[in-house]
Parts: C-alpha cells; sequence; structure tokens
C-alpha cells in the first residue's frame, strides 16, 4: 500500500492554493526511468553486464529542463554527473537486491508526513509552498493536492526515498562492520607517544653531481618495467586546431544601439516600469528601490543629477552590454554622496620615519593645491594611486568606508571646491578635492540588450574556417596551413571516450568524438563549440593503451630524475658499506667531502618531518625501530642516503583502560567514515562499469 493511500485513509481531501515546487526537485535528481532499447540504440553503459539504457539516461538529462547550462562544457559536465549518478544507483541497487533490502509503506509514511522528512524536502517544497514542516495536518493536506493535481510526481517521490531510505540503511551496515580493535587503540598509543633523540649521518644527493651520473634509455625503460602501476599508459588521441571566435563587428553593435535608442521614448513614456521593463527580454526585474548615487551605474552618474524624474539616458556601453537607464524618482538621502579627486602617497617603508615623510609630502601637495596649482596635474605627477592618476586623481561618487572613517568624515565636513588631507587611510595619506554633492537618492530602472553577432557576421566568419579548413586538406598538415594563413595552432592534452573539453575551446565533445574516430593525419571539416566558435582541428598522435614510453618526452624527464637518484643512492651506499662499525663522527671523515652529522629530538611516527632533514618517512619509521645505542644500516632517503643512531629512547608509558576506549571510540568513527566514502568506489571497480555513450554520440556525428 502506497504513503499516499495511507494518507488518504486518514485524513480527507483539503485543497490549499499553493505553488508547486515538488516537479522541479524530483526530476532534478531522483526519476527512475524504465529501462529498454529502442530504436536499436546501444546502452548508455553496462554495469556488471546488466545495461542502463542510453533513452533514460537522456530522459534524465531532459528533465533537468530550466537547470540545464547554456555552455556545451556546462551541459556536459551536467550529463555526466547524472551518468555517475544512474551507474552507482545501478551498482548500489544490485547490493539491495542481494541483501534483500525494501521499505515499507508504513517508512514512506513517516518519511512524507510524519518525524523522519528529509531535509531537502522540508526546505525545497513545504517551506516553500508555506507549509509548516512540523504540521503533519498541513503536510497530509499539501501531498492529497498535489496528488490530486499530478500523481506522477508522487509516485516518483516516493521512488526517491524508497531508494533515500535503500542507501542509508545498506551504508549503516556496512559501516557497523568496522569496529576498532584494543591492540589497533594500544598500538596507536604507542605511536603517538613513542619517540627517540637521533643523531644521523647525512649525505645529501646533491653532492654528486648530476653529470657524473649516466642514464640511459634502458635504464629508463627498466624503471618503467618495473614500475607499472605508475606508467600506466591509457588509450588518448592528441590534437592540433585552429579556431575562429565569432564576435560582434561594429555594425551589430550599431544595430544594437539603434534597437534600444528607439526604445527611448517608450520606456520615458511607460506609466508601469515593472511591466515595462519585465517585457524586454535579458533585463533585470524592476522594484522601487532608492539608492546612493555611488550605487549607480558610474555611466550615467553625472547626469541623473539635476535630472527630472522619468527622464531616460542612454544607450550606454556597460560591460559589453547597452544599456538604458530611467530615473524613476528621487528622494532626501541620510548620508550625502560626494564626488572627489583624490591623490595618494604610499608610504616607502614601515618605518616611523617613512610614515612621518608621507604625511609632510601629502601636507606640502595641499598646500600646493590651495595656492593655486592644478590638482589634476598633482595628482599625476605625484598619486601612488595608478588608476585614478591617469585621470588627474578623478574617484567619482565614491563609496562611503572605501577608505575608513576618519576619511569620510573630512570629507562630509568639507565645502564643496574646497581641498582636504592629509587625511590617513589604510593605504597611505590622502589629499583630497572636493568637488560636487548631492543629498539624494535615486529610484533607477534599467533595460539592455547584449551585443550579439549577426547573420553576416557569422557568414564572414564560416567563410574563413571553410578557407583555412580547405587549406589543410590541401597541404595535409595544420600547422604549415597556419602559417600561411596566419593563425595561431593550439595542442590539446590527451583525449578519451570520457573526454568532455579541449584545452582552449571551454568545450568541444563532438570534435572529440570526430577525434576518436579518426586516424592521424585526418582533418576536420569545420566544427562548432557553443555556437560561437568556429574549429577547423587536425589528429596528431594516437597511444595505445599499455606502459609510457621511454621515449616520450614527459616520461623520460620524470623516470630520469628518479633513476639518477637511485643511482646515487647505490654510490652512496656502496662508499659507505665498508665504514659500517664506526661511529658516526669517524664516518663523515672517512667519507669525506659532501657528508654532515647532526642531531634531532622527539622523533615520533606522528611527526610530519625530522629536525634538519625534513620529509624523510624511511628516516622516522628505522629510528623507531631501533633499541637505544643501536646504529642502522644505510637508508636511502627522499634527499640523501642516512644513518641513523639512536641516543634517547622514550617508550611513552602505560596506556590506560579510558585512554584505549577513547582511542577504539575515534578509530571506529574514522573506520566507519571512511568505508561509507570508499564502497561505492570498490563496487564500482568490481562491476567492470563500460560507458558506451561514444558509440551513439559516433553515430549521431555520422548523420550530421
Amino acid at each position: 500500500m502506497s504513503a499516499l493511500s495511507r494518507i488518504r485513509e486518514n485524513i480527507g481531501l483539503v485543497a490549499i492554493i499553493i505553488f508547486v515546487a515538488l516537479a522541479a526537485f524530483v526530476l532534478t535528481d531522483f526519476f527512475v526511468g524504465i529501462s529498454g532499447f529502442i530504436n536499436a540504440v546501444p546502452p548508455a553503459a553496462e554495469v556488471a553486464g546488466q545495461p542502463i539504457d542510453y533513452n533514460d539516461y537522456q530522459r534524465r538529462v531532459g528533465d533537468q529542463g530550466g537547470n540545464t547550462p547554456p555552455t556545451e562544457l556546462g551541459k556536459n559536465t551536467l550529463e555526466n554527473q547524472i551518468f555517475q549518478q544512474m551507474v552507482s544507483e545501478a551498482i548500489l541497487q544490485g547490493e539491495y537486491d542481494k541483501l534483500g533490502i525494501e521499505t515499507t509503506s508504513d517508512e514512506l509514511l513517516e518519511m512524507m508526513a510524519g518525524q523522519h522528512i528529509p531535509l531537502e524536502f522540508q526546505q525545497q517544497v513545504l517551506e516553500r509552498n508555506g507549509v509548516d514542516p512540523n504540521n503533519s495536518d498541513q503536510i497530509k493536506q499539501f501531498l492529497q493536492f498535489v496528488q490530486q493535481q499530478q500523481p506522477d510526481l508522487i509516485q516518483r517521490y516516493e521512488e526517491y526515498l524508497t531508494t533515500f531510505r535503500s542507501r542509508e540503511r545498506y551504508l549503516n551496515m556496512v559501516s557497523k562492520a568496522y569496529v576498532g580493535s584494543i591492540a589497533a587503540a594500544q598500538q596507536q598509543f604507542g605511536e603517538q607517544n613513542r619517540t627517540v633523540d637521533i643523531s644521523y649521518l647525512n649525505v645529501p644527493y646533491t653532492s654528486i653531481p648530476d653529470s657524473t651520473v649516466i642514464v640511459t634509455t634502458a635504464d629508463i625503460a627498466d624503471y618503467i618495467s618495473d614500475h607499472p602501476k605508475q606508467f600506466e599508459q591509457q588509450e588518448e588521441t592528441y590534437l592540433r586546431y585552429v579556431s575562429f571566435l565569432i564576435t560582434p563587428s561594429a555594425a551589430d553593435s550599431a544595430k544594437v544601439k539603434g534597437r534600444l535608442e528607439r526604445k527611448k521614448k517608450a520606456f520615458a513614456a511607460s506609466p508601469n516600469d515593472s511591466i515595462y521593463v519585465s517585457t524586454q527580454r535579458g533585463s533585470a526585474p524592476y522594484f522601487e528601490n532608492y539608492i546612493p548615487i555611488s550605487s549607480v551605474s558610474s555611466t550615467v552618474q553625472d547626469s541623473i543629477v539635476g535630472a527630472t524624474p522619468g527622464t531616460v539616458f542612454g544607450p550606454v556601453l556597460e560591460r559589453g552590454v547597452y544599456k538604458l537607464f530611467k530615473l524613476v524618482g528621487k528622494e532626501n538621502a541620510e548620508d550625502s554622496g560626494t564626488k572627489i579627486n583624490h591623490i595618494l602617497i604610499v608610504p616607502k617603508g614601515s618605518n616611523q620615519s617613512d610614515t612621518t615623510d608621507a604625511r609632510n609630502t601629502a601636507a606640502g601637495l595641499a598646500r600646493q593645491a590651495r595656492g593655486g596649482s592644478d590638482f589634476g596635474q598633482l595628482a599625476k605627477d605625484n598619486s601612488g594611486d595608478p588608476v585614478s592618476a591617469q585621470k588627474g586623481g578623478a574617484l567619482g561618487w565614491y563609496n562611503r568606508g572605501q577608505f575608513g572613517e576618519d576619511f569620510d568624515e573630512a570629507v562630509d565636513n568639507a565645502s564643496v571646491g574646497s581641498i582636504v588631507g592629509p587625511i590617513k587611510g589604510p593605504g597611505g595619506f590622502h589629499v583630497v578635492e572636493v568637488v560636487s554633492r548631492t543629498n539624494e537618492a535615486y529610484d533607477m530602472a534599467e533595460i539592455e540588450a547584449s551585443i550579439n553577432f549577426g547573420t553576416d557576421t557569422r557568414s564572414r566568419y564560416s567563410k574563413d574556417a571553410n578557407k583555412f579548413a580547405a587549406l589543410v586538406a590541401n597541404k595535409g598538415n595544420i600547422d604549415s596551413a597556419a602559417v600561411e594563413a596566419g593563425y595561431r595552432v593550439n595542442p590539446s592534452s590527451g583525449l578519451n571516450a570520457e573526454s568532455i573539453n579541449i584545452s582552449g575551446l571551454n568545450g568541444g565533445r563532438k570534435i572529440v568524438v570526430w577525434a576518436l574516430n579518426a586516424e592521424v593525419g585526418d582533418a576536420s571539416k569545420v566544427m562548432t563549440v557553443d555556437q560561437d566558435k568556429y574549429v577547423v582541428a587536425q589528429v596528431t598522435q594516437k597511444l595505445e593503451e599499455g606502459l609510457k614510453s621511454a621515449d616520450d618526452p614527459l616520461t623520460r624527464a620524470q623516470v630520469q630524475g628518479i633513476v639518477t637518484r637511485e643511482k646515487k643512492a647505490q654510490m652512496i651506499m656502496d662508499k659507505l658499506a665498508s665504514m659500517q662499525g664506526q661511529d658516526l663522527n669517524a664516518m663523515q671523515t672517512a667519507y669525506g667531502a659532501g657528508a654532515t652529522v647532526g642531531n634531532a629530538a622527539n622523533v615520533s611516527f606522528s611527526a610530519a618531518s625530522v629536525q634538519g632533514l625534513g620529509n624523510e618517512p624511511k628516516v622516522i619509521g628505522a629510528s623507531l625501530g631501533l633499541d637505544q645505542g643501536a646504529t642502522s644500516q644505510p637508508i636511502e632517503g627522499l634527499a640523501g642516503v642516512y644513518v641513523v643512531q639512536v641516543t634517547k629512547l622514550n617508550e611513552g608509558g602505560t596506556v590506560d583502560v579510558n585512554t584505549v576506549a577513547t582511542l577504539r571510540r575515534t578509530q571506529t568513527g574514522t573506520g566507519q567514515n571512511q568505508l561509507n566514502n570508499k564502497i561505492e568506489a570498490a563496487l564500482k571497480d568490481l562491476a567492470n562499469v563500460q560507458d558506451r555513450r561514444i558509440e551513439v554520440e559516433t553515430r549521431q556525428l555520422g548523420r550530421r
């Protein structure tokens, strides 16, 4: 029996007036569709041999509706998130089925209208619709109303809750299997409290010049072969490309500006600015709101002072968008707005004399300005604020609080036209010219129009891209074609079936699919990314799955450093071998140049480094494994070879019962959290997940 059936038994239908947010909440994350092949479309994936239907996957993506990001990369990222979610659901559902985990109708009732309502539902659905999460009668009425209007949403929410509870129960079951032991707690206590003081002989690798160590290609190949996990090579494709970013022309800009120009009369005459603005695509909603002049767009600040309400200003260009501003109203403000110019003198240092010199310099400039010297020229020649200095010190209608209370108070008390300063601020000393002042706040409405490229502009870029594609096809090499045409060629990183982005393009999945199915040397036709880029690409390299090659420059450079260090370590240890049994100072003398002796105190397993040596975990491990007075064999460390002698051993005392109990509880909690965080990844490895989306995308690309 469903939870809604139980609700209907307990309360009659009482319709309440609400806006239903349940659809967006449920469909965004939790709709579980019906699997199956349609039109012989391959599955999106196979999980433990079981298919995830591609059409179901696409429906889940489509259910995002208005939440779908506008960019290609954003959309592909969202698709990947949904794909991984569906894989996780399939893996865990298999575990639920094997263990017989299920959720009863009583549990569903508690989770929908009882004492265990998920926080997401409380916040995103109940509270947003004026339903009190603590009032079960209101919740039941709300759910019945939704059931009456869209019963499928209730069903899907029940499906989500079933999955939610099953996952919770499964993870709780798995995590409870981890219990900290007494032995592990005692060991942890020992590791935390056992310390040693040591003396050490240190022979750093830098004592042997790199030029004296010969590393052959065979050495590098042997190292790669001996460490296959470090040098696994995935199947990868590399390409080089030229992109054509379509940017609006001057004609496109003029067209948009003209369109706004033609709207000025209607905007000025509009009796309801809220409605008028709402009809203008891309414009933010207008609400009555009086703001200080410092918060008004800098493009119209000077124009609105003294203007009549109802006046429309613009079109003006602001951050690449044309805008019209309408002065809807004015009112007296609590704080005045002030337009200023300033000169900033920054102390040269942190000493008191530097501060005094800066103050004196600022005072001298203030006297010159009061004496009739041109303030703008003084600012250009002396100000430490490079941005305003270029504009003769102009800061415009500055924001109160920008330079501190002392600055605001001094400016507020100054008359228009006066010179104020020096005023101490966070960055130094200011000399200020008060240009203008207003005691008004302004209510502004605005409409805007983005500058988009037109058909003619797109056509021009398309012709350029196609002309270049023909040149690449003719020459057979994108680099030589780019040199002739004067374009820059960009390289990609390694691409595989999961790649959704090509560096520098902010997208490019279709190009990835093409490249994976092309041969080395193949050049693409003109392809698009995000509708504002044309791209021509050529496949330059394909790497097969296996071990990385010793001939690969990056791999070779990485391994050469490691092998060089290993060979130096062997050279040092061979030389030290004849000195075993001597004390450390005698070994230092016998070894000669490069060897040093040092001491370190309180070395422990919990220490991140060794005093005087830095991060050397092998030294820590070897030291704590020695008895007092014992000397180690040479230790191959990260930065050198070491011989360690324990001069003092502190066992750390006996652990008491309460400490053991506390450590066990901590270990148990940590272990359970780690299990919860790692179980899905482990199950995914066992499930042999096969991502097959590339097969469908290849078909779709072939049909274009």
